[in-house]
C-alpha cells in the first residue's frame, strides 16, 4: 500500500474536536491535518470506543500522548506510533488502543482515496463534574426498557449509551467510596445480581456489580468483553482496598476477610486467569 507522507502530518491551522465526558473525566480527542487543497481523513464520532484506564483514573494520572495515525484508503487505521509520550506507560497504550479502534472517512488526494499519516494528540483530563444519582437511576431505567425493545443497531446504541452510563457512575463511587451509592446500584440491576453480593450492600461500596450486570444482561454486545475488563480490574482494586482495611486492627476486620474471600473466590471461579500472585497471597 502506497503511504503519502506529506502535510497532513503538520502544519495544520484546522481542527476537529470531540470531547466525551465521563463523570469527572474529560476526553479531548483532536486530530489536526494540513488542508492545502485536499480534503484530510475525518474521524467517524460514533467509531470510538473510549476508555480511560482504570488504573490511571484510581491513580489520577493526566496527561496528553501524541500520536502519528496511519489511515488506509478504506477509513481504517493501519498503523499507530507514539510522537510525545505522556509520561505514563498506562495513558499511552489507551492512547494506542482507542487510535487502532478508530474508523475515518478517507483522505483525498486530488480527487482520489488515499493513505496517510495524520497527526492526533489525545489528552486524558479529569474534570470536576456534578453527578446527580436519581437522574442516573432514572434514566438507566428508562434506557433498559428502551433496549428491551429495539432491536438491530438501533438497540446496540442504546446498550452503547448504558454502557458508558454505567462507567459514569463507577468511576464516581470510585473517586467517592461510600456505602450510600449501592442503594442507587441496587435500584437498576437484576434481581439474581443484586442476590449475589448480599453481603457487601451495608459494608462496602462495590462499583463492579454494574459491570457484573452489564454482562449478565447483554451477553452478545459488543461492549461485553470491555465490560468484563472492567469487571475484574475494578474486583481487584476492591480486594486491595479491603486488604488495606483488614491489616488495620478494627472491629470489622472479620467482615473485610469475608468480603475479600467473597471476590476471590468469583474471579477465581469465572475469570481464574485474571489471578495475579499479588492478589492470590493476598487472599
Amino acid at each position: 500500500m502506497k503511504e503519502l507522507q506529506c502535510a497532513f502530518v503538520s502544519g495544520c491551522k484546522n481542527i476537529m474536536k470531540k470531547h466525551i465526558v465521563f463523570s469527572c473525566l474529560l476526553l479531548v480527542l483532536i486530530i489536526s491535518c494540513a488542508t492545502t487543497g485536499n480534503t484530510p481523513p475525518r474521524l467517524i464520532k460514533n467509531s470510538l470506543i473510549v476508555l480511560y484506564p482504570p488504573e490511571a483514573r484510581i491513580k489520577r494520572l493526566e496527561g496528553t500522548v501524541e500520536l502519528v495515525v496511519l489511515v488506509d484508503k478504506m477509513g481504517d487505521v493501519r498503523d499507530v506510533k507514539i510522537a510525545v509520550s505522556s509520561g505514563y506507560s498506562s495513558l499511552d497504550r489507551a492512547a494506542m488502543e482507542i487510535a487502532r479502534n478508530a474508523k475515518f472517512k478517507p483522505a483525498l488526494v486530488k480527487g482520489k482515496r488515499q493513505a496517510v499519516w495524520v497527526t492526533w494528540p489525545l489528552e486524558f483530563k479529569f474534570e470536576n463534574v456534578k453527578f446527580l444519582p436519581e437522574e442516573w437511576v432514572e434514566e438507566i431505567l428508562r434506557l433498559h426498557q428502551q433496549a428491551q425493545q429495539a432491536k438491530g443497531i438501533k438497540q446496540e446504541e442504546i446498550i452503547q449509551k448504558i454502557f458508558y452510563r454505567y462507567q459514569d457512575f463507577a468511576n464516581h463511587v470510585v473517586d467517592h467510596p461510600k456505602v450510600k451509592y449501592n442503594r442507587y446500584m441496587r435500584n437498576v440491576i437484576l434481581k439474581e445480581i443484586n442476590q449475589r453480593w448480599d453481603n457487601f450492600w451495608a459494608t462496602w461500596p462495590i462499583p463492579f456489580v454494574l459491570f457484573d450486570d452489564f454482562c449478565q444482561r447483554y451477553p452478545n454486545s459488543i461492549f461485553r468483553h470491555e465490560a468484563e475488563n472492567y469487571l475484574i480490574k475494578y474486583i481487584k482494586y476492591e480486594i486491595i482496598r479491603l486488604q488495606l482495611c483488614r491489616d488495620r486492627p478494627r472491629k470489622n476486620e472479620l467482615n473485610h476477610r469475608l468480603l475479600i474471600r467473597q471476590l476471590y473466590e468469583y474471579l477465581q471461579k469465572n475469570f481464574p486467569d485474571s489471578i495475579t500472585p499479588e492478589i492470590k497471597k493476598g487472599c
